[in-house]
């Protein structure tokens, strides 16, 4: 497997799992589902995703007062 990829596409394989596998938790943590974070897989889905944790209202504080 590593012969038709090399060394260069083996790390971006693995930095894209970790960077998706932290957005799922991200999102679990903020009450979204986990699946959100598959969109950091897209190009350009990471900034989507951070706009949305800015913008959106987390279901986690929706019974809090503020």
């Amino acid at each position: 497997m590593l012969n038709n990829i090399g060394l260069p596409g083996f790390l971006l394989l693995a930095f894209l799992i970790i960077l998706s596998w932290c957005f799922c938790k991200i999102f679990a943590k903020a009450g979204f589902s986990g699946f959100w974070g598959l969109i950091s897989l897209v190009p350009g889905g990471a900034i989507v995703l951070l706009l949305v944790l800015a913008v959106k209202d987390w279901p986690t504080h929706r019974g809090s007062n503020g």
